[in-house]
């Protein structure tokens, strides 16, 4: 079958599909390779007008009432009351979300709404990294070397003892925490930093049971990833990609480190035995997953060591990854069937058919692009959006000086895609660009920004200067000012 021919079995799939998330273009990708799907969002973001030419898009802010919604999540949308007359009023639907509560799980039943995506019992037993690496130690996929300590119990003289063992660079990762981005990583380098792991890993977790903590060696490589698709022919697998984690201009660096921020498919085309070696890793644990139930696309975190070549397993994503909606246009600027149509034929029950080496071998074109994710770097308080800067294609100009940079970012025309870039020197401004006088909560989304060639220097955590430029003036133009809300 060709792409064509799978998009119109999802076309007359037996139910309309809904897309529910924060933002349009996080949950675009559908829109993609089927007519028979809308979204219905949080933000009215200035990327709206043209995101509305791929489906018909609601956003609780504009066509809703923003007030009635308690949080900024796929819960807290499908209980407002508007919303869910709106969506009772379509039907049987399906929903497209990339992670969900237990309760979007019985609410969507409740409604006799079908859901797609794994259910919670089946997800979660592959977020717990304790279970992941009992898995790969099982499959015969070597980790890094590392141990297992629990959080109460560790002390400043077994971290002593661990880096005489394993050497004075460490990673800890928090077994028990789900959340995704790095939030549950920690690079630990001398006693200080160790210190403040226990100080906040002590704040953040239940200490009533039982918390561990994967200690690992730190390996001085390549933090990348790949994507995999459980289908009901096998487990499809993508292109090996770099992650891009702790960029300053990004992140704030008091916090903890390894926060992800973006991917570069064009900082790094790896060789033939990397992206063997990734596929093997993928496969085998999709096929785990499989045999527990899981179907559809996942995301294995790995690091890649500079100097032997070796990938390493480092978490799994069970749910659609950061890399999306980007990967899919990637995809289909290379001619791919995207991850999204294997998505929705294995959950909408849909018969079809596969030549899946053929389709497999067709997954591994190299991708040029990056993106990186914007965010509101204050921890702790709200920000106001003074600045005026809408979504669109934009380039660097010397017309338009600022303080401080050599130049400015001007706005070329509309465009929130990666098909929208035409020359290299252009980058596009997207995903719920928010709006002067918007507020933006702590650590929350605020814009992303899509390039069409690389953008790093080196390393998966340092920007080139084309790159950083752009970020500062972006966040000067947004002007984030934080407030205190009554």
């Amino acid at each position: 079958m060709e792409f064509q021919d799978y998009c119109k079995l999802l076309d007359g799939a037996g139910r309309h599909i809904v897309g529910i998330g924060l933002t349009a273009f996080g949950r675009i990708s559908p829109a993609l390779v089927t007519s028979n799907y809308e979204i219905v969002c949080y933000k009215w973001g200035s990327d709206l007008s043209f995101l509305k030419r791929f489906c018909p898009i609601r956003a609780v802010q504009r066509d809703f009432s923003p007030n009635e919604v308690e949080k900024l999540n796929t819960q807290a949308i499908l209980k407002h009351p508007g919303v869910l007359r709106y969506l009772q009023s379509l039907g049987k639907i399906a929903v497209f979300s990339y992670k969900h509560t237990e309760w979007v799980d019985r609410f969507c039943q409740e409604q006799g709404w079908l859901l797609l995506a794994n259910p919670r019992a089946i997800r979660d037993q592959f977020e717990d990294k304790d279970a992941f690496f009992t898995l790969v130690r099982r499959l015969g996929l070597a980790p890094i070397p590392g141990e297992q300590w629990e959080v109460e119990k560790f002390t400043e003289d077994d971290y002593r003892r661990l880096r005489k063992r394993l050497g004075r660079q460490l990673v800890f990762q928090l077994t028990s925490f789900s959340e995704g981005g790095g939030k549950g990583t920690y690079f630990i380098n001398d006693i200080s930093d160790f210190r403040t792991f226990l100080e906040d890993a002590k704040g953040r977790l239940d200490l009533s049971r039982t918390q561990l903590v994967n200690v690992s060696r730190f390996i001085d490589g390549i933090s990348g990833s790949i994507t995999g698709c459980v289908t009901r022919y096998g487990v499809l697998t993508g292109l090996v990609q770099t992650q891009i984690l702790d960029v300053p201009e990004l992140v704030n660096l008091r916090e903890r480190r390894g926060i992800w921020r973006g991917h570069d498919w064009s900082f790094r085309h790896y060789s033939s035995a990397i992206q063997k070696g990734a596929e093997r890793i993928a496969r085998n644990l999709g096929e785990a997953m499989a045999h527990q139930g899981y179907k559809g696309v996942f995301g294995v975190d790995l690091m890649i060591d500079a100097k032997s070549g070796k990938v390493y397993p480092n978490e799994i994503n069970p749910r659609y990854t950061g890399a999306f909606p980007v990967y899919s246009f990637l995809q289909l600027q290379k001619g791919e069937i995207p991850f999204d149509v294997f998505q929705l034929l294995e959950f909408l029950d849909i018969n079809y058919t596969m030549d899946f080496a053929a389709v497999d071998r067709s997954l591994k074109a190299p991708k040029e692009g990056a993106h990186l994710v914007l965010h509101n770097k204050d921890p702790e308080r709200w920000a106001e959006v003074k600045g005026d800067l809408k979504a669109g294609v934009y380039k660097l100009s010397s017309k338009f000086k600022v303080k401080s940079e050599k130049f400015g970012v001007e706005w070329v025309r509309e465009g929130v895609t990666p098909l929208d870039i035409q020359h290299p020197d252009e980058f596009v401004l997207t995903d719920g660009v928010p709006r002067r006088g918007d507020l933006v909560k702590p650590h929350l989304r605020c814009g992303k920004l899509v390039f069409g060639r690389t953008i790093l220097d080196g390393t998966h955590n340092r920007l080139n200067e084309w790159a950083r430029t752009i970020v500062n003036e972006v966040y000067f133009r947004l002007d984030l000012q934080p407030v205190d809300l009554p």
